[in-house]
């Protein structure tokens, strides 16, 4: 099988139709056998794509330099691209190493496709990978969606993040590593049982495929089947939610004629176009309580994130809970087209240009980002943010509420919406960002609306 490896990968690629141009492509590479294998089968792909080789040191050993040295040599001997950081010693921390390491490597990753001008992210997460994790978040419990495992590919801040070797697992890897006289290093930490993933690659994992040699091919199709399953049930709770909800709120009436199969999934769907994907089955049946309940017209339930359910008679909405009830400030990564209720009677939402159809929805302004601006996040107001004013001064935002008059007791969790930057682009409720629209618009940058809707007041005409 290691002999047609290639041709797997190439058919995979145009399968999936991940791309097929001379595309820039950033490539994550470790020095691993996975990651050099697909640094090599990308190097025979007949269109050619533009390869920046992006590689972290962790400084977790020894070995590290000299695995930086050898990426030196092969990129310079090939003409590749090469990047490098150090993720020092004294930057670790005292424990969770394995997900701060990984956020020093996306962080990086991110950073680098913008300086390069990249389309596409690919990391050489292959079959194993797949299957620890599916078993990990088995064991671990969740939703059923967390079963997936490893996308195979997402959006990464306006490029692709891609895993094109997720079909084939790491014997096919190291076959033709050692067909193709590949060299890579391996990594003692992979070896340490303290660490859970080592323990289901080296113990769980291992007995399973005694019992059954297929099983990591019956996970990746797994995989594929509840992928597909996720995105047709998705499709279908979003038809439904286009009927029983307006703007961010579901009409309680209409929610409670559905079936209780229907009532679970689309209530789920709703939590997750709102930005809400942390919680739990419990959660999901009091919310679902809470929502069917005829005897209480109005009833909250504190939600993670800072995040408060309530049900107000005819609507039911998510709300951001006042300042001396939240554990955090709110911070939730903003999605095109989806609303975002402020409080019971107004919501605020981020529209691609040519969507604001409802009359009863007001456009505050528009503005224009490059994507690099790009993804927007809301978030609660902090000491020292500012507005870019016309003519290039700025004001604080604690200036604009002051000036608007807002009570002190509401500046604590005054929202706003920022860019990637974290510069503020819109004090919610009252005043935005001034940014001057390009002469020539660049054909990557994306035009948005800022749009707010204020519902009348039960009994109100």
């Amino acid at each position: 099988m290691s002999s047609s490896l290639y041709e797997q990968f190439k058919r995979h690629l145009h399968e999936d139709r991940f791309f097929n141009t001379a595309k820039t492509l950033v490539v994550a590479v470790s020095t691993g056998v996975d990651s050099m294998v697909l640094l090599e089968l990308l190097q025979r792909l007949p269109y050619h794509p533009r390869i920046v080789v992006a590689h972290v040191n962790h400084e977790l050993r020894q070995q590290s330099w000299e695995e930086e040295k050898y990426l030196q040599r092969y990129c310079q001997h090939r003409d590749l691209e090469l990047h490098v950081i150090h993720w020092r010693k004294d930057e670790h921390p005292t424990s969770g190493i394995e997900a701060a390491g990984r956020q020093v490597r996306y962080h990086f990753f991110r950073q680098l496709k913008d300086e390069v001008g990249a389309e596409v992210v690919m990391t050489a997460h292959h079959g194993d990978d797949l299957a620890e994790t599916m078993l990990m978040k088995l064991v671990r419990g969740g939703q059923l969606g967390q079963l997936v495992g490893i996308e195979a590919d997402r959006p990464f801040y306006g490029a692709t993040l891609i895993r094109p070797l997720l079909p084939f697992v790491k014997s096919q890897l190291y076959d033709y590593a050692r067909q193709h006289h590949v060299k890579w290093y391996e990594d003692v930490t992979n070896r340490d049982l303290g660490i859970e993933r080592n323990r289901f690659r080296h113990q769980i994992l291992p007995s399973l495929v005694k019992e059954n040699p297929a099983v990591k091919r019956h996970l990746y199709e797994y995989h594929h089947d509840l992928a597909d399953l996720l995105a047709f049930r998705n499709q279908q709770a979003d038809i439904i939610l286009g009927r029983i909800s307006t703007g961010a709120s579901l009409r309680v009436n209409d929610f409670q004629q559905l079936t209780p199969p229907a009532r679970h999934q689309v209530l789920t769907r709703w939590l997750n176009r709102q930005g809400l994907v942390d919680f739990n089955r419990e959660q999901l049946r009091q919310l679902e309580q809470l929502l069917m309940n005829k005897h209480r017209p109005q009833a909250e339930l504190a939600l993670t994130n800072g995040l408060l359910f309530k049900k107000s008679y005819r609507y039911a909405h998510l709300v951001m809970a006042k300042a001396n009830q939240r554990s955090q400030a709110c911070r939730a990564v903003v999605k095109l087209g989806h609303w975002l209720a402020v409080n019971d009677h107004y919501q605020v939402a981020v529209l691609p240009i040519t969507a604001l159809t409802s009359d009863k929805a007001n456009a505050v302004g528009v503005i224009w980002l490059p994507p690099r601006k790009l993804p927007l996040t809301w978030r609660t107001w902090r000491s020292g943010d500012q507005l870019r004013l016309k003519g290039g001064g700025h004001q604080s935002v604690e200036r604009v509420m002051i000036n608007n008059k807002v009570p002190q007791a509401q500046r604590r969790s005054q929202l706003v919406l920022v860019d990637a930057d974290d510069e503020v682009l819109w004090v919610v409720g009252y005043k935005t960002t001034w940014r001057k629209r390009p002469a020539r618009l660049p054909a990557d940058w994306q035009a948005v609306q800022l749009v707010e809707q204020r519902q009348k007041t039960e009994g109100s005409h």
